[in-house]
């Protein structure tokens, strides 16, 4: 009798709407962008030789002048590696920033279906607890009679 009740409950249910497909969709794709940003952050970090992909973007040394509190400033020369390294890890700390947008927006668009398969089963949680409540009762008198 519960599953028959239950059955038809989830039968005669809300269908997939725009928002719960995009909420999904978001979630996924979140999360393979979560997956690619880490497996390319291991490999980075794993094999640095990766990093001539992002040597191309720099010239072979860049000078950042810093100021100090005389007139004079002081040069600083940073290598191409250590820019090509700070260039990669600003693209994936972007790309995860991305993944993180996607991932909440998602959960935000299927909170509402949440809360609404929570109270579902709560409803059934409970409708089972006053049958067991009531055949408990019905086997107690079952014994007294006998």
């Amino acid at each position: 009798m519960l599953e028959r009740e239950f059955d038809t409950e989830e039968r005669t249910g809300e269908s997939w709407g725009f928002k719960e497909v995009l909420g999904y969709l978001l979630v996924i794709l979140g999360a393979a962008i979560a997956i690619w940003v880490f497996l390319n952050v291991c490999r980075v970090f794993n094999s640095p030789e990766k990093l001539t992909e992002f040597r191309g973007l720099v010239p072979g040394s860049a000078e950042a002048v810093v100021s100090t509190s005389d007139s004079n400033g002081v040069k600083v020369i940073v290598p191409a590696e250590v820019l090509s390294l700070f260039i990669a890890i600003f693209l994936l700390a972007v790309a995860a920033g991305i993944a993180g947008v996607f991932i909440n927006g998602g959960t935000r668009l299927l909170d509402g279906d949440i809360q609404r398969i929570t109270r579902r089963v709560s409803a059934a949680a409970s409708t089972l607890g006053d049958r067991i409540g009531r055949l408990e009762e019905i086997l107690r008198r079952d014994r007294s009679q006998h």
